[in-house]
């Protein structure tokens, strides 16, 4: 069993709001965001020789004032983190947010 995160990033500038899950411990995905976001803002060449993407996060932590905050931890089965990615769903559709992705499909949402 491991503990499931469903979290938001909320930028106090603009309000925009970012939603997210993980089964990392939460300060590790926390500094992922940041990571990415740093190499996205500074024009990182990945070692294939392309640029770090922007994500859905970067407009969210662009303004550097945000907050993360956790909404929820559960335990759940690694092996089946459906019931995780759902509730992010939840969230995403039931929330105005910057998400675009469908965690569930990888889909763009409509």
């Amino acid at each position: 069993m491991r503990t499931a995160t469903i979290y938001m990033i909320k930028c106090n500038t603009t309000n925009l709001t970012y939603y997210g899950s993980t089964l990392q411990l939460f300060t590790f995905r926390k500094s992922g965001h940041k990571r990415d976001y740093k190499r996205w803002a500074n024009n990182f060449i990945k070692p294939n020789g392309k640029k770090a993407t922007k994500t859905t996060a970067c407009n969210v932590l662009k303004n550097n004032n945000y907050e993360f905050h956790i909404l929820e931890q559960f335990e759940i089965d690694e092996r089946d983190k459906s019931k995780m990615i759902q509730k992010e769903l939840d969230y995403i559709l039931n929330n105005e947010c910057v998400n675009r992705i469908n965690p569930l499909t990888g889909k763009y949402l409509v």
